[in-house]
Parts: C-alpha cells; sequence; structure tokens
C-alpha cells in the first residue's frame, strides 16, 4: 500500500503528465501515442457501469415513449451552452452536465419550455468523485431527487473557486424544491444494448441519445475517432447516415462531428412526461380544432371507436348518438373534411385516457 507522500507524488506526477500531454496534444491534435498516453492517465468524468438485469432495454422495455422526431434530429431543440470547467475548476460531472441537457432538448421538443436545469446540483447529489459518476447513478438521482434550476444552484465562476466550493452541501430548502420536480415530471430510460448504427438512428427517433466515449481525438478528416475507452460523457442529438454523427458536449468545440464508427459505450435514450400530460394532449387536440378522434389502430386494438374530445377528457359516441351507424362512413367523411375529427393510433390513444 502507497503511503501518504508517495499519494501525493503520484498526484503531481500524474497531473504534470496530463499537463504537458494536453499541451502537446494542442498541436498535435491527430497524434494516436499522444492519445493512447492520455487515455491512460486521463478521465474526464465517465465511471465504468455493470449491465444489470434490471436495465430496461430499448426496444423490450414498458417505458413510455413515443416517437418525437421521425428524422432522428435534434438540431433545433438544443438548449444553451453549458460548460463543466470553469477557471481552475474542473468538475468531472460531464455525465450530469449531458444527462442535463437530453431532459432539456426534450423539454424544448415536448412542451416549447426551455429548462435549465443545476448540473452542480446533479453532480453533489449524484456523488460525484474526482474520477466522475456512472450514469445510472446520475440517472437515479433525477428519477429519486428531482431536479432544480439552474439559478437555485448555479456555478459561479466569480464566486466557486475550488472543487469543494462547487460540491458544497446542498441546503434543505434546495432538496425540497428538487423534490417539486417530482411532483411535475416522470422520467425513465432505457439502455440501447444493440450499438448498430440502424439501431442508434431508430433510438434517435424517441430520445436524444446519452452516452459515453473517448474524448476527444481529432482526426486528419475534421472527425473525431474513437482512440480509447469511455472516459467522457456526450450527448448525440442527429447524424449524416454513413458519415457523422453529431454530438453536443461539455468541451469547446460544444457541437462535434464523430466519426461513423465511432465507438459509444452505455447508450441510453431519456424518456420525459408530464403528469399533467393528459391534459397537455388534449389541449393540444382542442386547439389544432378537433372535436372527434378515431381509434385507427386496427391491429393495437382499436376498432374505429370515435370519441368526443373534452376539457374533461374523451367520450365514447353511443350507437343511437350523433351518429347513424349505418353512414358512419359519410358521417367521420364530413367531419374529416371539417378537420374536425382525426384517426389517432392506440399509442396515442392510451395518452388520452
Amino acid at each position: 500500500m502507497l503511503d501518504a507522500w508517495s499519494l501525493i507524488v503520484l498526484l503531481i506526477t500524474t497531473n504534470s503528465m496530463k499537463k504537458l500531454i494536453f499541451n502537446l496534444l494542442n498541436n498535435h491534435q491527430e497524434n494516436r501515442t499522444l492519445h493512447y498516453l492520455l487515455n491512460s492517465f486521463s478521465n474526464n468524468g465517465v465511471e465504468e457501469e455493470e449491465a444489470s438485469e434490471e436495465d430496461w432495454i430499448f426496444g423490450m422495455s414498458n417505458a413510455n415513449k413515443t416517437v418525437l422526431r421521425e428524422d432522428g434530429q435534434w438540431d433545433m431543440y438544443l438548449p444553451a451552452v453549458e460548460v463543466q470547467k470553469k477557471g481552475s475548476v474542473e468538475t468531472m460531472a460531464c455525465v450530469s452536465f449531458s444527462c442535463n441537457n437530453v431532459l432539456e432538448t426534450l423539454a424544448k421538443r415536448k412542451y416549447d419550455e426551455d429548462w435549465n436545469k443545476s448540473d452542480r446540483f446533479l453532480a453533489k447529489m449524484s456523488n460525484t468523485t474526482r474520477r466522475g459518476n456512472a450514469m445510472k447513478k446520475v440517472i437515479d438521482t433525477v428519477r429519486h431527487y428531482g431536479a432544480i434550476d439552474e439559478e437555485r444552484w448555479s456555478f459561479d465562476e466569480n464566486i466557486i473557486k475550488t472543487w469543494s466550493q462547487y460540491y458544497s452541501t446542498i441546503n434543505k430548502n434546495t432538496r425540497i424544491w428538487a423534490k417539486e420536480f417530482l411532483d411535475r415530471s416522470e422520467v425513465q430510460y432505457d439502455t440501447i444494448f444493440n450499438r448498430h448504427p440502424q439501431a442508434m438512428m431508430e433510438a434517435l427517433k424517441y430520445s436524444p441519445i446519452w452516452v459515453a466515449g473517448y474524448a476527444w481525438g481529432k482526426g486528419n478528416d475534421g472527425l473525431y475517432h474513437s482512440w480509447g475507452g469511455a472516459n467522457h460523457a456526450f450527448m448525440i442529438y442527429g447524424y449524416e447516415e454513413g458519415k457523422y454523427w453529431k454530438v453536443y458536449d461539455s468541451y469547446s468545440p460544444y457541437k462535434k462531428c464523430l466519426a461513423w464508427d465511432f465507438k459509444f459505450f452505455y447508450p441510453k435514450t431519456i424518456y420525459l412526461a408530464s403528469k399533467d400530460e393528459k391534459q397537455r394532449e388534449l389541449d393540444e387536440f382542442i386547439r389544432k380544432g378537433f372535436k372527434y378522434i378515431m381509434r385507427s389502430d386496427v391491429d393495437g386494438g382499436g376498432k374505429g371507436q370515435i370519441y368526443e374530445v373534452t376539457k374533461n377528457g374523451l367520450r365514447e359516441l353511443g350507437d343511437n348518438e350523433k351518429i347513424d351507424q349505418k353512414d358512419k362512413n359519410s358521417w367521420v367523411q364530413r367531419r374529416m373534411k371539417d378537420k374536425i375529427i382525426t384517426g389517432v393510433t392506440e399509442e396515442k390513444y392510451n395518452k388520452l385516457i
């Protein structure tokens, strides 16, 4: 076992070596030997995680998910840039920063709301260390302890100058505020075990992909390549099929293009649902002028049932009410022409009941 003095010497040596490699990489980004050395000495904040029988698997779970971007592109919903290293404070909190980036992107797409959740709060509550954190540990912290806005527990570099200040104890009131998030929102997630590009592109229809990988080796082609193990977490927000993946990061440049064969670790989709989502869905139908819906997904269980859409929910129309069953098709066609009825899938119907 190393004594205290040996540990100090090792730490100084390691930090000095990391700084030297970083300086060399500024002028030799494509040098794979330097990246190999950096991977040996460096970790930007992600820890290994083990697969578990309890993991929800993308494509096989009971997660409450729906297609939000058929093209898998999330460019127009990206949140504001936030940096995990300010001044001399390297937070090692990339897992928390990237997790919040996914939640904020989803909130923009689903609710047209500009969220800015506190990365510092999440990093502390999930017990981030100088080695970083594991992704499942961070997302489970959101699910059980909630989230707060950045302004309530911010990372102000003019005030926070040290690691201990960044990870200071969170007061009781702040923890109570965070729990209020859980009164309004539910967070679920799947792990993507099939990392073939087709599976990743399919997952991007539902959520930006939260993932870990090697940071950062830039080749002569202008793309970032996987030249080491997972040492950093970030968000995939789109792709150019067969060419590159689009990534949003907590280090500059904040938008990066990763080689198509980049090796990803622990990829996850996150699902954000409002506990008032049923009311949101009903209000959206009413806003669009629809007075009726029809369950059109026969394979999913619908049999053409027609419902009136009201502020208080759906009301199924009876056999003798408003519709002459013998003339049902023409009844529907007239209202389709007036744009006051629309068909819904069983997935959508289940969100309305």
